[in-house]
């Protein structure tokens, strides 16, 4: 079960990365679980959408949307995934913050490793495109800025939250963690996320057996 978490307008900066950690299904373990190929849990049609709310003293309003779209596509003569998450301000609200993000990520149906990722990004007066190519058997990403080493398993923004919904956790104890890479902003970011247990969480639309965990960063050598 996935939840999205309740944001600030300003927060919607920072979209790829709260969806990340938001909105994906995840089994936490000591191990190199990002590298496990099989999918069973989404497909080619598959259509996602969170309602972001900006909290003002109790009060959440209506300040954006995401949404996430999975088509069938081929690139460099293979069978890939488009996926494209958009996230997008209210308009009633664009004169405080506007966003128009859209990120893309094209995936491996037989590695569930991305291929190509796409970013453009504008947040108030910030503007932002990004463009990377993924050569994992030469453990390389490149991007209009350059060549990057990459390890085997590396994911972007976008595609890690697909990888890690086909991770399953049911073996693991609370406390559980699982470190992976994700390359964004021309950087390798090493992050882990410790498995808190499950949740049965009561929400105006019913109950939901959801999964709680904690993303944390991991701090520099």
């Amino acid at each position: 079960m996935t939840c999205a978490y309740l944001c600030t307008v300003k927060r919607i900066r920072h979209f790829a990365l709260i969806v990340l950690f938001s909105v994906m299904s995840i089994r936490l373990s000591v191990g190199n679980d990002f590298c496990v190929t099989n999918n069973f849990s989404f497909q080619a049609g598959e259509v996602i959408t969170y309602k972001v709310f900006y909290n003002i003293i109790g009060l959440y309003v209506d300040a954006g949307t995401a949404s996430f779209t999975v088509t069938n596509a081929r690139l460099n003569n293979r069978t890939a995934y488009h996926i494209v998450g958009l996230g997008t301000s209210n308009p009633s609200y664009d004169w405080i913050f506007r966003v128009r993000d859209r990120y893309e990520t094209y995936i491996d149906t037989a590695t569930l490793k991305p291929m190509r990722f796409v970013r453009h990004v504008e947040e108030g007066g910030f503007r932002k495109d990004e463009l990377v190519n993924f050569f994992h058997d030469e453990k390389q990403a490149i991007s209009t800025k350059g060549t990057h080493p990459i390890n085997e398993c590396m994911q972007d923004v976008l595609s890690s939250i697909y990888f890690a919904r086909n991770i399953d956790f049911s073996k693991y104890k609370i406390g559980d963690k699982i470190p992976f890479s994700m390359f964004l902003d021309d950087q390798v970011h090493n992050i882990y996320i410790r498995y808190l247990g499950k949740e049965v969480v009561k929400t105006r639309y019913g109950k939901f057996n959801a999964i709680k965990f904690k993303p944390m960063f991991l701090q520099p050598p």
